[in-house]
């Protein structure tokens, strides 16, 4: 994944949705 392609923010979402997942998934 090459960064700097995918804006900050979008990242930090996806990074936090990614983790809220394995928490209550």
């Amino acid at each position: 994944m090459v960064l700097g392609s995918v804006p900050a923010e979008y990242y930090l979402v996806l990074s936090a949705a990614v983790f809220c997942t394995g928490l209550f998934g």
